[in-house]
């Protein structure tokens, strides 16, 4: 009876190794890392692009200059607060909506987030120098 007891040692087939789950894990991170990036450089455009096309941010902002001829940021116009409010609003939207999107729509909202985000930052750029925002974004 126990000659007849043969046991088998194998995996089953549809159980992956462990290096054919870190490659597919890799490869996973590796898309999420690059879309992170990518959003990220459509944030610094965007604020950029605000920053510095006038018909954009005179809808933004609003200037007083000094008498020595000096422009300063003043505030925002209704716009603006409009604007640097979306992204909060996006967060609630997608925090609520999320489990319910498709993947394609949530990817739309996420880009439409990274571009806002640029044009509520934007102001940055107007009161500090290029100096001290590169020494605190890129050191």
């Amino acid at each position: 009876m126990v000659e007849d007891y043969k046991p088998r040692y194998g995996t089953p087939s549809d159980v992956r190794t462990a290096a054919e789950i870190d490659e597919g894990l890799r490869a996973y991170m590796l898309s999420v890392y690059n879309y992170m990036a990518s959003a990220l450089v459509l944030t610094g455009l965007m604020a950029y692009v605000t920053a510095n096309v006038p018909a954009l941010y005179s809808l933004l902002y609003t200037f007083q200059s000094a008498p020595d001829g000096t422009v300063y940021l003043t505030g925002q116009t209704g716009l603006g607060l409009v604007v640097m409010f979306a992204p909060l609003a996006l967060v609630f939207f997608l925090s609520f909506r999320i489990n319910h999107m498709q993947a394609s729509t949530a990817q739309m909202v996420f880009w439409i987030y990274a571009g806002l985000v640029g044009m509520a930052i934007a102001s940055i750029l107007f009161v500090y120098t290029g100096t001290s925002i590169a020494k605190t974004f890129f050191v």
